[in-house]
């Protein structure tokens, strides 16, 4: 109730607008699950985060071909713990991108055998 909802285009486009020192607190008070209902990905989208070990200064299309090759190597394990962000942020991204679905789908299985069915990455 303290944040103001503003409208950033069209009926259906409100958010809720949190200054960011106040992010922190905010965050705390998160009751549950956030499910994501939707993402855009616009044209200078690069998909760079900034806490990573194997995507350093990677661009999300460089990054999914260390995915790949982690994959070859049946390694996907070793790389979720460091990139686990990467893989959450760019999830979505990788599958428009329809360039494989058997890595995506090793993924998944890694994914759920590391951390559990938690999160549903679908392919």
């Amino acid at each position: 109730a303290r944040y103001e909802v503003q409208n950033v285009g069209g009926d259906l486009h409100n958010e809720l607008w949190v200054p960011a020192e106040d992010l922190e607190e905010f965050n705390r008070h998160i009751v549950g699950q956030i499910q994501v209902s939707g993402r855009f990905y616009g044209p200078k989208y690069t998909g760079v985060v900034k806490s990573t070990k194997y995507f350093i200064s990677l661009d999300v299309n460089a990054q999914w071909e260390q995915v790949k090759k982690f994959a070859q190597a049946g390694k996907l394990q070793d790389l979720l713990p460091s990139e686990k962000a990467s893989i959450l942020i760019n999830w979505e991204y990788w599958k428009e991108k329809g360039d494989s679905t058997e890595v995506l789908t090793q993924l998944v299985n890694v994914w759920k055998a590391s951390y559990g069915d938690g999160l549903k990455l679908e392919v």
